[in-house]
């Protein structure tokens, strides 16, 4: 479906019902609605397309919110680097905020973007002028980090 803030997630569900030919009876999209009552109609929209392009099978209402739930956390990720992109300009032109970075690059940790987190943490070593050397001493610093 076409991406609209204001996507309802009735229509989502029945242009997916729609895409596999199913009739939702009433009690099923009231099922549906109530099982995903906390998602909103863009993420479940993108969920649903997702879906359709990659499954043969009308979802569950689990096989949804698993599928909404990853595409939050790759759209959390995308907005870190985002951030830290933007981070970094400021720090080429002298505005190195150390704190910010650290906190930025933690939470991408957290996201499961690893090696991105990895490779930015590279980057906040050389602009904080501790280039890394001892790998051991690396991985202490890494495993005693807070997000």
């Amino acid at each position: 479906m076409e991406h609209s803030p204001s996507i309802s997630k009735t229509d989502v569900l029945n242009f997916l019902a729609l895409a596999y030919e199913k009739t939702l009876s009433a009690g099923q999209l009231k099922a549906y609605l109530n099982g995903l009552n906390d998602i909103d109609g863009e993420t479940l929209d993108r969920a649903a397309d997702e879906w359709m392009k990659n499954q043969k099978w009308f979802p569950r209402i689990s096989e949804l919110r698993e599928l909404c739930r990853s595409n939050g956390k790759a759209s959390s990720a995308d907005q870190l680097i985002s951030k830290l992109n933007e981070e970094y300009d400021a720090a080429l032109d002298g505005n190195f905020d150390a704190e910010v970075w650290m906190r930025l690059i933690l939470q991408l940790r957290v996201s499961d973007r690893q090696e991105q987190a990895d490779s930015w943490r590279k980057r906040y070593d050389i602009f904080r002028g501790d280039v890394v050397v001892d790998r051991k001493k690396y991985a202490t610093d890494w495993g005693t980090a807070q997000p």
